[in-house]
């Protein structure tokens, strides 16, 4: 049904929604917690992930733990 039924308007709204929520979070880090937005930014530059020792390491110590 969802196949042969499909509204674009409906579509649009939910990315851009997504998107403005999005744009929302980023400003808010930048604003608030500079930190944070860095150790986000980090993550997503690891494609398989990190574990917590690994963090560790290459953030440089456990501070990186009250900004997840």
């Amino acid at each position: 049904m969802m196949d042969v039924v499909h509204d674009n308007s409906v579509l649009h709204s939910q990315t851009t929604s997504l998107r403005v929520s999005l744009e929302l979070s980023i400003t808010s880090l930048r604003e608030n917690q500079e930190e944070a937005l860095s150790l986000f930014c980090l993550i997503g530059l690891l494609p398989s992930g990190v574990n917590s020792e690994e963090l560790n390491q290459i953030w440089g110590d456990k501070s990186w733990i009250k900004l997840k």
